[in-house]
């Protein structure tokens, strides 16, 4: 039985088109994409778990990210949130590059992007909507945060 191997250097796109127009396709595709990562690098104590990591996410779109435990998927999500930082590549969401914003605007994208963590911690004697009011209430105060949640 082998281990799981890291998302190291592994592509995650469509096929490739004709060398000609190649570049002009994955030029457009990265600058219409809501999610486009590109090189993306990540260690973690010292063992590298990304390298290379390149994909984009077309508006509208519905994608899986599918591979053994372990294999790096939920460290590649954290890392394009900057949950993690990566130690190179780009990544760029709803028309933000992640890996240059300052605290403050990395922040307001965070909140513009639903993620839910493996562990999420909810609180299992309140209702669903309560949990998901609880979290709305780091962005908006008082009853308007119920208002927009029902």
């Amino acid at each position: 039985m082998t281990t799981a191997e890291p998302l190291a250097g592994r592509r995650f796109e469509a096929p490739p088109f004709p060398a000609a127009a190649q570049a002009d396709r994955a030029a457009a595709d990265l600058a219409a994409a809501d999610l486009a990562v590109g090189g993306l690098c990540l260690s973690l104590g010292g063992r590298q778990i990304l390298s290379g990591v390149s994909l984009a996410v077309a508006p509208g779109s519905a994608v899986a990210l599918v591979g053994p435990n372990g294999a790096g998927k939920s460290t590649l999500l954290r890392a394009c949130l900057r949950l993690v930082e990566p130690s190179a590549g780009r990544v760029n969401l709803l028309g933000e590059e992640v890996l240059a914003l300052p605290p403050a605007a990395l922040r307001r994208l965070r909140s513009r992007v639903g993620f839910v963590f493996q562990r999420h911690n909810l609180v299992p004697r309140v209702s669903a909507l309560t949990n998901v009011v609880h979290g709305a209430q780091g962005r908006v105060f008082g009853p308007l945060a119920w208002h927009g949640a029902t």
